[in-house]
């Protein structure tokens, strides 16, 4: 049930990795291709047939402005990089614009730059993703790669998106109060907010992994840890019972010579005192007798 369970969340991973990836890419591709599917993709569609110098419908894509034919991006040729949703700016004019891109202009101008480097940041630190987390199943060493660009890539994107879909919501809003027709693009708004989703879930289920694994190798470096300690008390009592026995050793051979000392000690001795005795008496008598006889 364990490796399933690794195997089911190793692949769920990688299906949301290339799946955050390749969204992140229709974004980053929209308005630089005339092609299906990209050419379906777009940020804000409205009507600027009265701004002077602009197309009768314009669409905003991640690289910059297109025309409108049969429902898709065309004439895509006032492409540049983080290309602003500001019409003051990009038509070069005021006339006819909505007073609120004119009055606010600078608001739309950073968001919409900011959110371009930002999607291209995020876009990067998810591909880098990708690829460790494949090679994260061979060592874990990856492991900590993958987790921090997976953090790295969501705050980015999460950004981004924000600043993208404040910038489109109050650019909408402009065109509506001035009475003209103008669409969000769906499809890119999911795009752009589904990455987001996909992210944040990547991140609890890599960060999850991640910290059970830390924890797996924390807890046997705990045990190898009280493992050595255990040897090493083992040895210190090895070494003291030897020292004990040794100890015990010396006193038995102490006690052993001090009792042969002993029995030295109260064995008889020859009786030279007494045989002096006998030999003084017969010196004593021998003397006696001579004297009488003189």
């Amino acid at each position: 049930m364990g490796a399933l369970g690794s195997a089911l969340t190793k692949s769920i991973s990688l299906l949301f990795l290339m799946g955050s990836t390749m969204l992140l890419i229709f974004i980053v591709l929209s308005g630089s291709i005339e092609h299906g599917p990209v050419n379906q993709f777009y940020w804000l569609q409205a009507d600027t047939a009265n701004i002077t110098g602009a197309p009768e419908l314009s669409r905003w894509t991640f690289w910059g402005l297109c025309g409108v034919s049969d429902n898709k991006n065309s004439n895509c040729t006032s492409l540049e990089p983080a290309y602003p949703l500001s019409p003051v700016d990009d038509f070069g004019t005021t006339v006819g614009v909505p007073t609120d891109f004119v009055s606010n202009r600078d608001t739309y101008y950073y968001l919409t730059r900011f959110s371009f480097c930002l999607f291209l940041i995020a876009l990067c630190f998810i591909g880098i993703a990708l690829i460790f987390y494949i090679l994260s199943w061979c060592s874990y060493t990856f492991s900590k790669t993958v987790f921090v660009t997976i953090v790295i890539g969501t705050l980015l994107n999460m950004a981004a998106s924000a600043c993208q879909t404040a910038a489109t919501v109050l650019a909408k809003n402009a065109f509506k109060d001035a009475d003209l027709s103008v669409s969000i693009g769906v499809k890119m708004m999911a795009f752009a907010w589904t990455t987001v989703a996909l992210n944040i879930i990547l991140f609890f289920i890599t960060g999850g992994s991640f910290l059970r694994k830390a924890y797996k190798a924390h807890k046997e470096f705990v045990e190898l840890q009280n493992y050595k300690e255990q040897a090493l008390t083992y040895e210190q009592q090895q070494q003291q019972q030897q020292q004990l026995r040794f100890q015990q050793q010396q006193q038995q051979q102490d006690l052993e010579a001090a009792a042969a000392t002993s029995v030295v000690a109260d064995e008889p001795q020859p009786q030279e005192s007494h045989q002096s005795g006998i030999k003084f008496f017969k010196i004593r008598r021998t003397h006696k007798s001579d004297e009488e006889s003189i």
